[in-house]
C-alpha cells in the first residue's frame, strides 16, 4: 500500500474517533441539561462567590463561615495537599527502611520487614483507617491531659505539641530555600513548594503549640503505614535487580559493605525505582479522599459533601473536584519527575 494511502486511512480513523468522542460529549451534555431542568437546578458558578455558611474544623489557613465558597474549596485543597506531602515524606522513610531490611542478611530482620509488608499491604485501606481511628486514637482521654510539664497535651479531640518558635524558624528556612532556587532559575517546582510551606508555617508562627486533630492523625498514620508497605516492595525489588556482576566489581575494588551500598548499589537501584515511587506519590494524593469517611475536611468531603448539600450544584462541584485532584497530582508529578537517565 502506498504511503499516502496509509496516511489517508490514518486520518479517516482519527476523524472517526474524534466524531465519536464529540457525539458522546454532546449526549452527556444534553442529558445533563434535561435532568437539570427537571430538578429545577440552575447550574451557575455564582455560588462560589457567596458565603460558605459552614465551619471547617481543620484548616491550615485562617477561615470563617463568612468567607466565600471558593476560599473554602481552597482551604480543603490545602488540607489535601499538606496531608499528602506529609504522608509522602514519612512513607518514603519507612518504605526505604523496611525495603532495605528485607534484603539484609540477617533472617530475623528479613522476617520482620516481610511481616510488616504482608500485614499492611494485604488488608483493606478503609479497614486500617477504622482501626487507627476507632481502635487507637478514639481511645484517648475525654478531657485534656498534660504530660511532660506542658510539652504534650492529649485529648479525644486533638494532640498538641509545644513547638515554641519552631514554625517561625521553619518559615524563614523554607523562604530562603525557595528564593535560592528561584534565583537559580531551576527547580521551579521545588521553589514554589518551599514558598508555599513558608507561607503556611508563618500563619502558625503566632502559636506556640502545634495541634493535630484525631482525624488528621488517623489519616496520616493509615496512609503512611499502608503506602510504606508498597514502597518497601519497590525498594526491595530495585535493590535485588542490581546485577551480581556489579556487586562483585565493587568488592574487587576493595569497598566495604557500607561504601558498596552507598556508592554503587543504591544509586543504580534509585534510577529503576523512581518511576514507581512517583506513581505511589500520586496515589497518596488520591487516597486522601478516604478522609470523608471519618469527617476530615479534605477536598472530596468539602466539595461533594458539604457544598453539594448546601447548593445542589452536583455537576459543577464534582467536575471541579476532578480538576483540582488532577492539578494537584500533576503538580506532584512535576515536582518529582526528572528526565530519566539510562540505567
Amino acid at each position: 500500500m502506498h504511503i499516502y494511502q496509509r496516511q489517508k486511512i490514518h486520518w479517516f480513523y482519527e476523524l472517526l474517533s474524534l466524531a465519536f468522542i464529540v457525539l458522546i460529549i454532546s449526549w452527556l451534555y444534553f442529558n445533563w441539561k434535561i435532568n437539570a431542568s427537571g430538578y429545577q437546578v440552575s447550574n451557575t458558578w455564582t455560588f462560589l462567590s457567596s458565603s460558605a455558611n459552614f465551619f471547617i474544623s481543620d484548616h491550615w489557613l485562617p477561615f470563617s463561615p463568612k468567607d466565600p465558597t471558593w476560599y473554602a474549596i481552597l482551604i480543603a485543597s490545602v488540607n489535601t495537599f499538606i496531608l499528602g506531602m506529609s504522608v509522602m515524606m514519612s512513607a518514603t522513610v519507612f518504605g526505604f527502611l523496611f525495603g532495605i531490611l528485607s534484603t539484609y542478611p540477617k533472617y530475623k530482620l528479613q522476617w520482620f520487614a516481610s511481616s510488616y509488608v504482608d500485614v499492611f499491604r494485604n488488608t483493606p485501606l478503609v479497614g486500617q483507617l477504622f482501626f487507627w481511628y476507632f481502635g487507637v486514637f478514639y481511645l484517648m482521654p475525654q478531657t485534656e491531659h498534660i504530660y511532660y510539664d506542658g510539652f504534650v497535651k492529649v485529648s479525644i479531640q486533638s494532640l498538641s505539641i509545644y513547638t515554641g518558635n519552631l514554625f517561625f524558624i521553619l518559615s524563614v528556612f523554607y523562604l530562603i530555600v525557595g528564593v535560592y532556587f528561584l534565583c537559580l532559575k531551576r527547580a521551579f517546582g521545588i521553589s514554589l513548594s518551599c514558598l508555599l510551606m513558608s507561607f503556611i508555617y508563618f500563619n502558625f508562627s503566632h502559636s506556640h503549640y502545634f495541634t493535630m486533630s484525631v482525624e488528621w492523625l488517623a489519616l496520616y498514620t493509615t496512609l503512611t503505614f499502608y503506602t510504606a508497605s508498597y514502597i518497601a516492595e519497590i525498594v526491595k525489588a530495585s535493590l535485588l535487580s542490581v546485577p551480581n556482576a556489579i556487586d562483585d566489581a565493587a568488592i574487587a575494588l576493595g569497598l566495604n559493605d557500607r561504601d558498596k551500598f552507598k556508592l554503587v548499589i543504591y544509586p543504580i537501584a534509585l534510577k529503576s525505582m523512581r518511576p514507581m515511587l512517583i506513581n505511589q506519590y500520586i496515589t497518596i494524593m488520591k487516597n486522601t479522599s478516604i478522609g470523608m469517611l471519618i469527617g476530615y475536611p479534605e477536598l472530596m468531603n468539602v466539595l461533594t459533601g458539604t457544598i453539594i448539600n448546601s447548593t445542589g450544584q452536583t455537576l459543577i462541584c464534582v467536575s471541579l473536584m476532578m480538576c483540582i485532584y488532577l492539578s494537584v497530582c500533576l503538580f506532584c508529578q512535576f515536582l518529582f519527575m526528572r528526565k530519566h537517565e539510562p540505567i
